[in-house]
């Protein structure tokens, strides 16, 4: 309605105007539908929904909801016509807000077609994308009106769509897929179809005709170009390669639309058999998707990576539509192939890309109810076929599949490429969603992407699926935690080898540096608010030190171990670094690693002295730790190995991997007291606090403080390796020649010195009866 001749507004008229431009800026700011999308669909159900009213009520308050879809609708028209009389000479602003403008007739379109239906008219000009704006914006329009015209067609009567067809829309849509890009492409190919599919399209079907003739035109050039297959494309024009994609795109979207009665799929397992190289010359709309499997598997075998991600998208449509196709792939392995790590990364992440649509596609296509209607609509299907549960076994295919892969979906968390990370956590949050993955499995794999701290989008996707998680199993988190650790530690080393792991986040506050958890967030969000779920958190986090069991981590090597230093380091500054709210939750820490020393260090110290006895130092090493042994004092040396108190380490009768792994365990002994100290020393906490806690204690008000307050310092968690290279990591045996007989004894000394310091302060604590702070 022109402005001169508006009427006036009523009030709810008023309403709705105010109500549409809001929805408008949302869509605007948000740049995307998909939010206001689903606020007007859960809005329309609550409204419309209420199953305790009597039938009466509930038919008068759809219409009246129905009455009020009717109003925004008509607001949003007027606001769209107002927009285009009001057109300033800023191209830009003007784009922007007609693209949000018709992005929201989208979403009108998505809740409530059928009162879109009647601004066809009005939208179909936006079809000749001449509204001289960016050819970004004039895609994204083209893209929904493409989209509406898509979702109203089933409400459109037999006249007007016969209106339409004698109209220039299908001669507009053709020239849609040779201008723009893939996703308009998808809207258009997929409108063309929604209407040649109408019911009043029986006889004289000009819409299926044009599918027919894009069909038939890049079919013909894919053929014309198969002599390719093995070209360098990066030696031919550009231009060729880009036709190539293009019908390589069309082709696939009309297979993802067609539909077809009583098809015959027995040419899928000839095909698989037959495994050939040549390309049908002929398309017909019967055997349509037959020649185009024939065409994709073709270019499929294409030495360009573009060339053959173009045609796995391609393809996705088949599987999409025929569903049989992906599960005779698989057992070909060509999903195993396009899966597998030596494939091309580009191929790699087309793959996730593309199941990740038909996982999506699935799902939208039974909360639609398209797949009930279609059921009910097929008189093959008995009622017994309805019961038993068989009538739609397709719709498990898919993701069937998929879980046969997750083994290389989780190995694929850890890869180099970082756009391929993105796409698999995506991928996994639709598995998790709709049931088809072990969440016990995934948990771990969502912890270690909490290591990819160069990558914020990836840890915030993964924190929201492991949020999700501790929301619906709360026991799982702190039971897969060690192994989340494992995972983040091994991740940070496969994928920036060129670093240190490190579970502290440097942050700068532009005074000093401080250090925030990589778990941290997590830890806050589903953790730390029970006192049951943190202190399994951190007993078993502790439990990694322990020896034994699943205690420290340690390869087998001829009925020794090996200790994995640096996976305890990084699980200390775990510890060290998690945003506490009480000051029970470091004591709690103390508390087990006071005991572990007490008890187990005591016996490990005892264990290395009878050893060093045994070996050769007879009056040197003794039991009692309150003073210096020869060993400490060598390690005080430049070169400790040099020096004549640690002569008989250099005797050929010594066993120096025996030592090797006294030191290295002794050494994870010696991190967890400095992780104590560390603790002690942040928090604020006394020995004689720490004596006097007890994990049974009940937590005080004055105990609890924000976790904001605190800024974390760094926490020293080195440990020298006793090894000197990594030459032998993948297994071999390791030999006295790789023992770093210096780093060896430092370790030694500094266990002595740690255990010295808890016997010392244990001693005056109880001479004093505990009276006074230390």
């Amino acid at each position: 309605t022109p402005l001169h001749a508006r009427r006036v507004e009523s009030s709810i008229q008023i309403r709705c105007r105010v109500a549409t431009e809001q929805m408008i800026e949302i869509v605007l700011a948000a740049n995307s539908k998909n939010m206001l999308t689903a606020l007007l669909r859960d809005l329309l159900s609550v409204f419309s929904g209420d199953k305790d009213r009597k039938a009466s009520e509930r038919k008068k308050r759809s219409q009246t909801t129905s009455n009020h879809v009717s109003h925004l609708v008509d607001a949003l028209v007027d606001h769209l016509l107002t927009l285009e009389e009001r057109r300033d000479g800023n191209a830009s602003n003007f784009g922007k807000k007609l693209v949000a403008t018709v992005r929201t007739l989208g979403a009108m379109a998505e809740v409530s077609s059928l009162e879109v239906v009647r601004y066809v008219d009005t939208l179909l000009p936006y079809l000749k994308a001449d509204n001289n704006i960016s050819m970004a914006e004039e895609s994204e329009v083209v893209r929904e009106v493409c989209d509406i015209l898509r979702l109203v067609s089933s409400d459109m009567a037999r006249g007007e769509v016969m209106h339409l067809a004698r109209g220039s829309l299908t001669d507009d849509i053709e020239k849609i897929t040779y201008k723009f890009g893939s996703s308009t492409l998808s809207s258009a190919v997929a409108a063309l179809c929604e209407f040649g599919d109408h019911e009043a399209m029986k006889s004289d079907n000009p819409f299926r005709s044009k599918a027919m003739k894009l069909a038939t035109t890049f079919h013909c050039y894919l053929s014309k170009n198969s002599s390719t297959l093995n070209v360098d494309f990066s030696k031919i024009k550009k231009s060729i390669k880009s036709n190539i994609q293009r019908a390589l795109s069309v082709l696939g979207y009309l297979c993802k639309s067609h539909k077809l009665e009583n098809e015959d799929t027995e040419w899928l397992n000839q095909a698989i058999e037959d495994n050939s190289s040549c390309m049908p010359r002929e398309i017909t709309w019967d055997t349509m998707v037959e020649v185009c499997y024939h065409v994709f598997t073709f270019y499929l075998k294409n030495s360009d990576a573009e060339i053959k991600s173009s045609a796995l998208k391609a393809m996705t449509g088949i599987f999409i539509s025929r569903p049989r196709v992906l599960l005779g792939m698989q057992k070909a392995g060509i999903i195993e192939s396009i899966m597998s790590p030596d494939s091309d990364p580009k191929l790699q992440l087309q793959a996730l890309y593309c199941w990740r649509e038909i996982l999506l596609a699935e799902e939208k296509r039974v909360e639609s109810g398209a797949a009930n209607k279609k059921m009910e609509s097929d008189r093959n299907i008995t009622n017994s076929k309805k019961i038993s549960g068989d009538q739609d076994g397709d719709a498990t295919l898919a993701g069937g599949v998929l879980t046969q892969h997750h083994k290389r979906l989780y190995a694929m968390t850890r890869d180099s490429n970082d756009q391929i990370r993105l796409a698999c956590v995506d991928l996994l949050s639709n598995l998790l969603r709709q049931g088809l993955l072990n969440p016990f499995q995934t948990i771990p794999h969502l912890f270690g992407l909490q290591g990819d701290i160069e990558k914020p989008e990836i840890q915030a996707l993964a924190l929201k699926l492991l949020i999700n998680e501790g929301e619906k199993r709360p026991d799982m988190l702190r039971q897969r935690i060690c192994s989340g650790v494992k995972n983040a530690f091994i991740f940070q080393q496969k994928v920036y080898p060129a670093k240190e792991a490190t579970a502290g986040i440097p942050k700068y506050d532009g005074e000093s540096t401080y250090y925030e958890s990589i778990f941290g967030s997590i830890f806050k969000a589903s953790i730390c608010n029970v006192k049951k779920q943190k202190q399994g958190f951190f007993t078993n986090l502790l439990g990694l030190f322990k020896v034994g069991g699943e205690g420290i981590p340690m390869n087998k090597r001829k009925g020794k171990t090996i200790v994995d230093l640096q996976l305890l380091s990084f699980t200390a500054e775990v510890l060290a670094y998690l945003p506490y709210n009480s000051s029970y939750d470091p004591l709690f820490i103390i508390y087990h690693i006071q005991s572990a020393a007490a008890l187990e260090g005591a016996q490990h110290l005892d264990k290395m002295t009878s050893f060093l006895q045994q070996e050769g130092f007879t009056d040197d090493i003794n039991d009692d730790i309150s003073q210096e042994d020869y060993l400490e004092i060598a390690a005080k040396a430049a070169r400790p190995c040099r020096t004549k108190e640690s002569a008989v380490l250099n005797s050929r009768k010594f066993d120096l991997l025996q030592f090797q792994e006294l030191c290295e365990i002794a050494s994870s002994f010696s991190l967890l007291l400095r992780l104590k100290c560390y603790l002690q020393k942040v928090y604020n906490l006394s020995e004689t606090r720490c004596l006097e806690y007890t994990p049974d204690g009940q937590e005080r008000n004055f105990d609890k403080f924000s976790s904001t307050i605190l800024k974390m310092p760094h926490f020293d968690s080195k440990n020298v390796g006793v090894f000197k290279h990594n030459a032998n990591e993948k297994g071999s045996p390791r030999n006295t020649r790789d023992v770093d007989k210096n780093a060896a004894i430092r370790q030694y000394a500094e266990f002595r010195k740690w255990m010295r310091i808890e016997q010392t302060t244990g001693a005056r604590l109880a001479d004093s009866d505990g009276e006074g702070d230390t």
